[in-house]
């Protein structure tokens, strides 16, 4: 019989910053023993290694978070994804959504916005043409259907209201 509730706990703030480390290493050892049973669930073709390598990643990611508060979000926020997790109510792409940067070396995000936005503003767009060449080929076409030069349409007549 499938529980729901099974993994769900009560939401509540760390007391002080002994606690909140005591939270977090309770779901670091969580997340770890888990790893067998996330690679079986969700048939992950990588070791078991692998998946603690990249748990122990996400968690060193918020090492140096300053607020007491910030990290009991981020304990919620490790929890709800633990249990979503466990209880198989994620699919595949969402679990290997983690291990994209280590296969994609594209798929890395960016420093910062500004390095994101020039990024793609100074990429080569390869599925498009130049302006230049829509610009020629569109006199061109126009140059054939109208037999007079580009832009030189003939005048309309005037609409004068009454």
């Amino acid at each position: 019989m499938i529980n729901p509730t099974y993994l769900a706990q009560r939401t509540r703030s760390s007391v002080n910053w002994n606690d909140a480390q005591k939270r977090v290493l309770k779901s670091y050892r969580e997340w770890v023993r888990a790893a067998p049973e996330i690679q079986q669930m969700y048939s992950l073709n990588m070791p078991v290694s692998a998946i603690r390598t990249k748990m122990r990643q996400e968690f060193e990611r918020h090492r140096y978070v300053q607020q007491l508060k910030t990290v009991d979000v981020l304990l919620f926020n490790s929890h709800q994804e633990y249990q979503e997790t466990l209880n198989f109510w994620k699919q595949l792409t969402h679990v290997l959504k983690y291990f994209r940067a280590e296969e994609d070396p594209k798929a890395a995000l960016p420093k910062n916005f500004i390095q994101g936005f020039l990024e793609v503003r100074n990429a080569p767009h390869q599925h498009h043409m130049p302006i230049s060449c829509i610009d020629s080929t569109f006199r061109d076409a126009t140059r054939q259907q109208n037999n007079h030069a580009p832009f030189d349409f003939p005048s309309l007549p005037v609409m004068i209201p009454l």
